[in-house]
C-alpha cells in the first residue's frame, strides 16, 4: 500500500495546479473512508486525486487523515506543503490548519518521552542465537577396495536446495489488518470516561507497598480506563468529523473544526501507555498478555507502529500459548473481556 509521504514530493513536479475536479465520484468515497475511520483507504485516493488535479486541497486531506492517524510525522508534512502550495488561505483556515499543527507537535513530543519511558518494553525481541554447527565426523581409515560390480545407473534429480528467508514476523499480517479494524477496535474498547474512578485508583496506588502483589491489577485497571477513554473521545471526533462531511466535492476539505478533543486524547493515550508499560514490568503477572495486548493496540492505533509490533513480538514469544497471542496471530483483536473489570 503506497504511502503519500514519500510520493507528495514526486507529484508536486507534475506541474501548476488544475482546475478543482467537477463531482469526481472518487470524492464522495474518500470522504465515506474518512468518515468511517478508514484513513488509510482515504489517503490512497485523495493520493490519486492529487496526482490527477494536483488540487492543494488533496494534501490538506491527506494531513487530517495522518492526524486521525496518530502519525504526526507525517500529519506535518501534509499540512506544511498544504500552506506552500495555497496561495489563498482564508484566515479561519489558516488558525485551523494552525491548531493542527500545534496539536501534532505536541504529539510528536509527547510520543518521543514515550518512547524513552517504554524502553525495553517496546523494543524488539532480539533474535535466538544460532546454534553452532556440530563438528564433522572423524575420519575412518581407508578400507580396501572392494571388485567393482555393474549396476544400472540411476536417474540422476537435481540436488534440493532450500532458499534461505529472512524469517516471517509472526504478526505481519495483524499489522497489515489492523488499519482496517480500527473502529472496530474503537468501538469495542469505548466506554464512558470515568474520571473519577481512575483518580481514586491513582490515589490507592499512592499507599500500596512497591512489593504488594496487588500492583499490577491497579495499573493494568488504570490502564484500561484511560485507554477506554482514549477511544471514547476518539470515537466522538470522528462521529463529529462525519457530521462535516456534508457537499458535493470540487477539493473539499475535510474534517473541518473537528480537533476540540486533541489535547485530552493525547493526554489520555499518554497515561494509559504508561500504566500498560508500568503493569508490563511486574514479574509473574498473570494477565501480562492481556497488559502487552492493551499497549500494543494503544500504540499501533497512534501511529507508533514500529514499538506495536515490538510489543506484540514479546507477546507472541513469551506468551504463545496464550489467548491474546492467538488474537494477535489471528487478527481478531476486537474482544477485551478483561478491559476496565477493576482489580480483583
Amino acid at each position: 500500500m503506497r504511502r503519500i509521504a514519500t510520493g507528495i514530493a514526486i507529484l508536486l513536479l507534475l506541474g501548476a495546479a488544475a482546475k478543482a475536479p467537477k463531482n469526481d465520484p472518487r470524492e464522495q468515497t474518500a470522504r465515506a473512508f474518512f468518515a468511517a475511520g478508514k484513513y488509510q483507504e482515504a489517503i490512497d485516493i485523495y493520493s490519486q486525486l492529487f496526482a490527477q488535479y494536483i488540487h492543494p486541497m488533496y494534501i490538506y486531506n491527506i494531513g487530517r487523515c495522518y492526524q486521525n492517524m496518530g502519525a504526526p510525522d507525517k500529519a506535518l508534512a501534509s499540512f506544511h506543503e498544504y500552506l506552500r502550495k495555497e496561495k489563498h488561505v482564508t484566515p479561519a483556515l489558516k488558525q485551523e490548519i494552525d491548531g493542527h499543527i500545534k496539536e501534532m507537535e505536541d504529539l510528536k513530543k509527547q510520543q518521543q518521552a514515550l518512547t524513552e519511558k517504554l524502553g525495553a518494553v517496546a523494543a524488539p525481541v532480539p533474535a535466538p542465537a544460532a546454534e553452532a554447527p556440530p563438528p564433522p565426523p572423524a575420519a575412518k581409515p581407508a578400507a580396501a577396495p572392494e571388485p567393482a560390480v555393474a549396476m544400472a545407473e540411476e536417474p540422476k534429480t537435481p540436488a534440493s536446495k532450500e532458499e534461505k528467508r529472512e524469517p516471517e514476523n509472526p504478526v505481519a499480517a495483524y499489522l497489515a489488518k489492523l488499519h482496517a479494524q480500527h473502529e472496530t477496535v474503537w468501538r469495542a474498547r469505548a466506554k464512558k470516561p470515568d474520571d473519577a474512578k481512575a483518580q481514586k485508583i491513582e490515589t490507592l496506588l499512592t499507599s500500596v507497598p512497591a512489593d504488594d502483589p496487588r500492583i499490577a491489577k491497579y495499573e493494568l485497571y488504570l490502564a484500561d480506563l484511560y485507554a477506554g477513554k482514549h477511544f471514547f473521545l476518539r470515537l466522538q471526533e470522528l462521529e463529529k468529523d462525519s457530521q462535516a462531511q456534508a457537499g458535493s466535492g470540487d477539493g473539499q476539505q475535510v474534517g473541518a473544526g473537528a480537533r476540540s478533543f486533541g489535547p485530552e486524547i493525547n493526554a489520555s493515550f499518554l497515561k494509559a501507555a504508561e500504566h500498560y508499560a508500568v503493569a508490563s514490568q511486574v514479574a509473574g503477572f498473570e494477565k501480562g498478555d492481556v497488559v502487552l495486548m492493551g499497549l500494543g493496540v494503544l500504540l499501533e492505533a497512534n501511529g507508533m507502529e514500529a514499538r506495536a509490533r515490538a510489543v506484540f513480538d514479546r507477546l507472541v514469544k513469551k506468551y504463545p500459548n496464550s489467548k491474546a497471542a492467538k488474537e494477535v496471530l489471528s487478527g481478531d483483536v476486537t474482544k477485551t473481556e478483561d478491559a476496565g473489570k477493576g482489580p480483583e
